[in-house]
This record gives C-alpha cells, structure tokens and sequence, in this order.
C-alpha cells in the first residue's frame, strides 16, 4: 500500500486523551502517523534539521527487565543504534 508508519510521543497527552474520551485510569504514551510519505523538499527548514540530529537512546539493559526490577533480561541482543 506505500504506507509508512512513525511513532511519536511528543504531543499533549492530556487534550489528546480529553479529545479521545480515554478513561481516568488508562494513560496515553505515545501515537502512530500511518500515511504515504511526502516530498521532503517542502519540509520546513526547522523540522528537516531536526529530523537528521544525531539521536541518543538510554541502553536495552536499562529498560528491558528479567523477572526483578533492576536485573536485565538476560536474553537482550544490542538494537538500534550505539550510544556513548
């Protein structure tokens, strides 16, 4: 379908959640734009640079957990990318 999907988490959370009518007890984190990409000659100039930053993620070991909070899932491989 030529489709491409980008997860994104900066957003308010709170108008979204009002907007959508989501429970007091549920809690909004992140959204998905699906659509077909545009031309990237008429992004703006801000957004285009943003778009190519050097990026940093905290490790897997830090978030991914075994059966006790703190101890990293034995099973993790290394994904995206290296960070310092």
């Amino acid at each position: 379908m030529g489709l491409h999907a980008h997860q994104f988490g900066g957003f308010d959370h709170d108008a979204v959640a009002a907007g959508l009518g989501v429970p007091a007890d549920a809690r909004l984190v992140a959204g998905i734009a699906v659509g077909v990409r545009g031309n990237p000659e008429e992004v703006p100039e801000r957004d285009a640079e943003r778009e190519h930053r050097v990026r940093s993620r905290r490790p897997l070991p830090e978030t991914a957990y075994d059966e006790q909070w703190g101890h990293a899932w034995p099973g993790l491989d290394p994904s995206g990318p290296e960070t310092a």
